[in-house]
């Protein structure tokens, strides 16, 4: 006679078994940051530094069979997590069939020479980084806060047990970098944090304020030497220098003030951002094509008292080391008076470029724009004109012209 009695599952009888033989070993395990001990592997936290078949059936149950139960069955995740994605604090998550190939792999296929990743350890050496930074505040339109730009300020947050949050407000750099950089250096009790700029691009003839954001991690409670090394601090500078008590959680700041260039520069101020090279050599063009007789100037107002301006067609020497502007402000005359640098020697030619500028907070109004420019053909009429810039506005100022470099393309 059959009967209908189902005969319980030996594995599943075998698996509640072993659940609550472990239960309470788990509730020990969970949460303790060294669980994970030599090598990773031993998933069931009972079979020592060298895996076996146990741990890889205490995976797949964590896994697939009693997911709801995965942190119990796995005594120490870390252990678990062969392949070391979820990092120092993995969870069930990051427990993956990858890790259960791996352990098949190493016990049943490829054998011992295969090899498992140490347990990983946490950094206990200070560390830092260079978490952000604002570009250029004067091509932003960002306000100084309340420093105004007459001060270079480091800002600081300490939590009391090893993350310290800094920010240098009004780090002065190239108005143009690639990116900015900061190395850390910890000796003893002393901080020094040197800052840097790449310009593998070029960069622009001007300085300007950038905000930076830093961390430091890892740093143990007590009293600290900070030093800031900066690209643009003149001789009479103070630097930024100073001792702090991180004994506690402690929020502050440190000032040092600065008047010169680009600090203390709140009124209005020009820079030349970018420029093209001789476009006869086969450099684009930074705008709409206008024709080589043409010397035009392309302007665009905003509302933040920003003038960004393009001078198409101005002429140089073909091959100058760098190019220079000036930006004088007498009353509502602007005069932008280009230059060259031809410390290289240059070249026997001359050829057309673009240039862009920006001036920043130029209030409305109606302004008479001068460009002085190096090689004005003797009798032509100068770039000079008058601007409403009461308004939001846009427009094009063109003088033609017929001799050498212009109207040779």
């Amino acid at each position: 006679m059959k009967t209908s009695a189902r005969i319980p599952n030996l594995y599943h009888l075998l698996s509640i078994f072993l659940l609550v033989l472990i239960l309470p070993l788990a509730s020990l395990a969970q949460g303790d940051p060294d669980c994970c001990v030599g090598r990773v592997g031993d998933a069931n936290g009972i079979g020592g530094d060298e895996p076996t078949i146990t741990d890889i059936t205490a995976i797949i149950d964590a896994k697939f069979i009693s997911p709801e139960h995965c942190e119990d069955w796995l005594l120490c995740v870390q252990e678990a997590d062969i392949n070391q994605s979820g990092g120092l604090t993995p969870t069930c998550d990051d427990i993956t069939i990858g890790d259960i190939a791996i352990l098949i792999d190493y016990l049943f296929i490829t054998g011992s020479s295969l090899g498992l990743p140490d347990c990983l350890e946490p950094p206990s050496e200070p560390t830092g980084y260079l978490i952000s930074n604002t570009g250029c505040k004067s091509f932003e339109g960002d306000s100084h806060d309340q420093h105004g730009n007459t001060q270079s300020c480091i800002q600081y947050d300490y939590d009391g047990t090893g993350t310290l949050s800094l920010t240098h407000v009004n780090a002065a750099f190239n108005c143009c970098p690639d990116y900015l950089t900061a190395v850390f250096s910890f000796v003893g009790n002393t901080i020094t944090i040197t800052e840097g700029e790449n310009l593998n691009s070029g960069g622009c003839d001007c300085i300007c304020l950038f905000d930076l954001q830093f961390q430091i991690d890892n740093l143990p409670p007590g009293e600290y030497h900070i030093i800031f090394e900066e690209l643009y601090v003149q001789g009479e500078d103070l630097p930024l220098d100073f001792v702090v008590d991180l004994s506690q959680a402690v929020s502050d700041e440190y000032c040092v003030d600065r008047t010169h260039y680009p600090w203390g520069t709140e009124g209005t101020s020009g820079y030349l951002i970018g420029h093209t090279g001789c476009k006869s050599f086969g450099n684009a063009a930074l705008s709409d094509p206008i024709p080589s007789d043409q010397d035009c100037l392309e302007y665009s107002y905003d509302e933040d008292g920003t003038l960004t301006v393009v001078h198409v067609n101005a002429g140089f020497n073909c091959c100058p080391t760098s190019l220079l502007v000036d930006f004088s402000f007498d009353g509502n005359t602007i005069t932008i008076t280009e230059s060259e640098n031809l410390e290289g020697y240059g070249c026997y030619c001359l050829c057309l470029f673009d240039l862009s500028y920006v001036i920043t907070n130029l209030p409305q109004g109606e302004y008479n724009i001068v460009v002085e420019e190096p090689y004005l053909p003797t009798g032509d009429q100068p770039l000079e004109f008058t601007v409403d810039l009461t308004l939001p506005a846009e427009g094009t100022h063109c003088e033609a012209r017929s001799n050498y470099p212009w109207g040779e393309m």
